[in-house]
């Protein structure tokens, strides 16, 4: 396919040029489609960042216009980490109707997964995310979606009403898909019913409270480490930090909380799609959002250039291995890496090949739960949906 049918090249009404003159700004040092340079040699990059500018279906109007808010502030910031290879595809051509750009969302996410990309989408509302699960679906792979959200954005009992960012995971988690294990961070309690909790726990998902969340954010790495896509709400940041939503709340994350979840995504070897939604210049004073977005991507970049591919092992010596028995179900086995101290955990699969096992991510909080003789969350999960 040629993608250059899909995008408009970037165009950036004001842009500050006393910001873009420097040499090492971020806008100087990646590859931009432009109507002079038609967009060509995908193989040669690394990451394809690109906007949606889709406003409808969604009360949070006005969200159409974040993405070239966002990549205007985007622009201005110091550049990424030199060999990590950027391509600013522009935004995509929104269609006569929400499925027509739906349908352009999963062909472009589509070809740059099969070109080997890491894809980087600025929305626009959060439904955009329903088109990128698709395209990965399409490969016929498993996957893992961790959306960050203050709520859950589904129907227990699934609905015929159109997509929108209130329902959009409606077509993720019910019926077929190829989705292995959902997660979310940051719901505040009281945006989120009961029943819909019920339903993920039913359903072996994960969920993250965002008081549990604060107080220990390294719990949302191992997570991020295993989601293939992420999906982030700006509506889960408190109105302080970013005033860009039609219904703000005066709870939700701090930006520098959000920043280093971002970070964590970038640095997980799995995760090739970033989605970046609901940022409202309309409601955004002085930008504020559009600066809090555009550093988020910003930190995702750099932990992705800072990526370290690590598969642990009994027979790898750059792993310790820890077995702790447990009279309840099988012995529990937990690697700790040598180099970054990161943690995974072995989840026995019974019904499959003899001796074979899930290798997980985990945390150090779950290794120290198995060494009190209790059966960690995380892993009983996992048991569960492998047997």
């Amino acid at each position: 396919m040629n993608l250059n049918d899909y995008f408009d090249p970037v165009s950036l009404d004001k842009p500050e040029h006393h910001i873009l003159d420097n040499p090492n700004a971020f806008c100087r040092n990646i590859t931009t489609h432009t109507p002079s340079q038609p967009i060509s040699n995908l193989s040669q990059h690394q990451v394809a960042l690109f906007g949606v500018p889709e406003g409808r279906n969604t009360l949070n109007t006005g969200c159409f216009q974040g993405p070239d808010k966002i990549r205007n502030k985007l622009y201005q910031l110091i550049k990424i980490n030199a060999k990590t290879r950027i391509y600013d595809l522009g935004n995509l051509k929104t269609g006569g109707s929400v499925e027509d750009t739906l349908f352009g969302i999963r062909d472009a996410v589509r070809e740059l997964l099969e070109h080997d990309m890491v894809c980087i989408i600025m929305g626009g509302p959060q439904y955009l995310t329903l088109p990128a699960c698709q395209a990965w679906g399409d490969m016929k792979k498993k996957y893992n979606l961790c959306t960050v959200d203050s709520h859950l954005d589904f129907d227990v009992k699934p609905s015929k009403d159109p997509v929108s960012s209130t329902n959009y995971l409606n077509g993720i988690l019910h019926g077929k898909s190829y989705l292995f294990s959902y997660s979310n961070l940051a719901q505040q309690q009281y945006f989120v019913e009961h029943d819909h909790l019920s339903f993920l726990e039913d359903h072996l998902h994960y969920s993250l409270r965002l008081g549990q969340m604060r107080s220990s954010i390294k719990e949302t790495e191992p997570v991020l480490r295993d989601s293939h896509i992420l999906s982030l709400d700006m509506r889960s940041v408190r109105f302080s930090d970013a005033p860009g939503f039609y219904n703000p709340s005066p709870n939700g994350l701090y930006g520098e909380e959000i920043s280093q979840i971002a970070r964590y995504a970038g640095l997980s070897q799995n995760l090739r799609i970033f989605g970046l939604f609901e940022t409202n210049p309309a409601f955004d004073p002085q930008d504020i959002s559009a600066h809090l977005a555009s550093q988020l991507i910003w930190y995702f970049l750099e932990g992705l250039g800072q990526r370290s591919l690590e598969m642990p092992s009994s027979e790898n010596p750059g792993f310790k291995k820890f077995i702790i028995r447990n009279e309840q179900v099988h012995d529990l086995v937990f690697y700790k890496s040598l180099t970054t101290e990161r943690w995974w955990m072995e989840v026995p699969v019974i019904h499959g090949k003899s001796g074979t096992s899930l290798i997980a991510s985990c945390s150090e909080e779950d290794y120290k739960t198995a060494s009190s003789q209790n059966i960690p969350d995380r892993w009983w999960k996992l048991f569960q949906k492998m047997n």
